[in-house]
C-alpha cells in the first residue's frame, strides 16, 4: 500500500505554474527517501512541460539536522512567488519567509504543503494535501491479517488524496519585476 507521491506533486506543481508562477522553490525532505525520491520526479516532471525563461524552479534538500532548517529558510535569495513544501511542519518557517520578502500569502505568495491533514495548518491561505493516514493504515493491516490467514495476496494498492485550497494556489496572476525602478 502507498500513496502516489510523485503524481501528488506533479499535480500540484503543476496548479501552481498553470496559475502563473515562475519562481518556485521545492523543498524536499531527505534524498534517501522514496517518498523525497518520487515528489522531486514529480516536482521536475511537471517543470519539463513548462519553458521559464532561465527562471527553472529549484529543488532545496533539507538535511537530516533539522536545527538547521530555519537557517536555510533564512538564507533562501527573495525572489520565489510559491512554496511547495514536503511537510506541514515547515509552513511557520514559509510563513516567515513570505514576511521576510513583503509578500502576502494568498495574494501574490503560495504555499502548498504536501504532508498533512484537515486540521494541520491553521493558516487560512495555505494549501494542504491531504491524505487519511487511518485508512491507509486500515487497509494495510487488512492486507496483513489477509496473508497471515493464508488467503491469495491482495493487489498492491494506490490510496488516493485530495487538496483543501484555503486561497493560497486558488487565484494568482504572474507579473515580471519592472526592472526601471530601483
Amino acid at each position: 500500500i502507498d500513496v502516489d507521491n510523485e503524481n501528488i506533486c506533479y499535480s500540484m506543481t503543476k496548479h501552481l505554474i498553470e496559475l502563473g508562477h515562475k519562481k518556485i522553490l521545492f523543498v524536499n525532505g531527505l534524498k534517501e527517501f522514496t517518498i523525497c525520491r518520487d515528489r522531486e520526479k514529480g516536482f521536475y516532471r511537471a517543470i519539463e512541460e513548462f519553458d521559464f525563461n532561465g527562471n527553472e524552479p529549484v529543488v532545496c534538500n533539507l538535511q537530516e539536522d533539522k536545527s538547521k532548517t530555519e537557517e536555510i529558510f533564512a538564507n533562501l535569495p527573495e525572489g520565489y512567488s510559491a512554496i511547495l513544501l514536503d511537510s506541514s511542519d515547515l509552513i511557520e518557517y514559509a510563513l516567515k519567509y513570505a514576511e521576510r520578502c513583503g509578500k502576502t500569502v494568498g495574494k501574490d505568495f503560495a504555499i502548498v504543503s504536501l504532508g498533512g491533514d484537515k486540521y494541520t495548518t491553521r493558516h487560512s491561505n495555505v494549501t494542504t494535501v491531504y491524505i487519511d493516514y487511518c485508512k491507509v493504515g486500515y487497509k494495510a493491516a487488512s492486507m496483513l491479517f489477509h496473508m497471515i490467514e493464508g488467503k491469495p495476496s491482495l493487489p498492491s494498492f494506490i490510496h488516493d488524496y485530495y487538496t483543501i485550497e484555503y486561497g493560497s494556489s486558488s487565484e494568482f496572476k504572474y507579473s515580471e519585476p519592472d526592472e526601471t525602478k530601483d
